[in-house]
């Protein structure tokens, strides 16, 4: 039986008896989703059992809706490109969705990046979108912080961007929006 809200116990049982199925798979293929599926009665459910080598399988469709987003303000793009910055060597043994091949990985970087340096304004602040709006300190911050985690990943990041980045922000710690 089952406990339900307010103490309430109501019986459970079993349409047929329970028959345990047994069922080898052969993993030797690598990593990726095998799935035993265990025979019901139609109609009225069954059971499937997923088993994976890896806690990254059943990631695809995410990481693709990551990489394939366009519609993005710099936040999102660089929330969109941190992932492939701190994931790098974990995308090089386990290769999902558009970031399987280090190719790939780079032409999202590095056009990522260009992308999100022309959204840099003349006080090294960000802002949102391609319009010409004021630097928005938090955007920025996170912007640089981005820009920086590419830099450790390897990426080209200029100086001078991130200078100019670094130094907005310590203006804004400094004296507050001006």
């Amino acid at each position: 039986s089952h406990l339900v809200p307010f103490g309430e116990y109501i019986p459970v049982r079993g349409l047929l008896p329970l028959r345990l199925v047994h069922s080898a798979l052969d993993f030797s293929a690598g990593p990726g989703l095998r799935s035993i599926a265990l025979p019901g009665l139609p109609g009225f459910g069954g059971l499937e059992v997923s088993l994976s080598s890896t806690a990254l399988t059943g990631l695809e469709d995410a990481v693709q809706w990551l990489i394939g987003y366009r519609y993005e303000c710099t936040e999102q793009l660089a929330s969109r490109l941190l992932p492939i910055f701190v994931l790098g060597p974990i995308l090089e043994q386990f290769p999902i969705a558009d970031t399987k091949d280090l190719a790939s990985r780079q032409l999202l970087a590095t056009s990522g990046i260009a992308r999100m340096l022309t959204r840099q304004n003349y006080d090294g602040g960000f802002r949102y979108w391609d319009s010409s709006e004021r630097s928005s300190p938090y955007l920025s911050a996170w912007a640089t912080f981005a820009l920086l985690e590419g830099k450790k990943a390897g990426f080209k990041v200029g100086e001078d961007a991130l200078s100019k980045a670094l130094g907005y922000l310590d203006n804004f710690v400094r004296y507050g929006e001006s």
